[in-house]
């Protein structure tokens, strides 16, 4: 499988300054070609030819490399982490990734479970704790939460609209034993 990579400095306005990165205006001038359907397609597939979007890299590993290079030393760079994202079309792949890139992060790990117990003693049996742990959907956070310090983070639901909303991403400044 290729990955695809290119840094961008700005993710939510594809038009707007690009700190004189001619690479992520290209790519945004691209972005926009291709919604207004102005890139030629591939003759054999009819795909967009992802040489022409920007950099394949070979490996997850590289991937990791070129969008988040010497992380351990950037991390609490906010600006630079800004810049920085990657996308996956599988929750698999992402928490690979995201395993992988806390590792590199000093620090040692906390980790916190959900609860896994419920309101009505009765219906405990009809919902074991070890069947609910299993689930890996959409939109909800897996059972064991890997966090250290200077970790990026991402809600997943509204806390605070419009400031603290689904996909505002944050760095963790403290962790203790209850509250991130």
């Amino acid at each position: 499988m290729e990955w695809h990579s290119e840094t961008w400095t700005n993710n939510k306005h594809v038009n707007s300054s690009h700190d004189g990165d001619s690479s992520a205006q290209k790519f945004a001038d691209d972005l926009v070609q291709l919604g207004n359907g102005a890139i030629t397609l591939d003759n054999q597939d009819g795909c967009v030819p992802m040489q022409r979007m920007g950099r394949i890299v070979k490996t997850q590993q590289k991937l990791k490399e070129v969008v988040f290079p010497n992380v351990s030393q950037h991390f609490f760079d906010y600006s630079w982490l800004r810049q920085r994202a990657i996308l996956a079309p599988r929750n698999e792949d992402v928490s690979v990734m995201n395993k992988q890139l806390l590792q590199e992060l000093p620090g040692s790990v906390q980790v916190y479970n959900s609860i896994d117990t419920t309101c009505d003693s009765n219906e405990a049996v009809n919902y074991p704790a070890e069947f609910l742990q299993t689930f890996k959907t959409s939109g909800v956070p897996s059972h064991t939460l890997e966090l250290k310090i200077g970790a990026q983070i991402m809600f997943l639901r509204n806390l605070h609209p419009p400031s603290l909303c689904n996909g505002t991403r944050l760095c963790i400044k403290k962790l203790m034993p209850n509250i991130i």
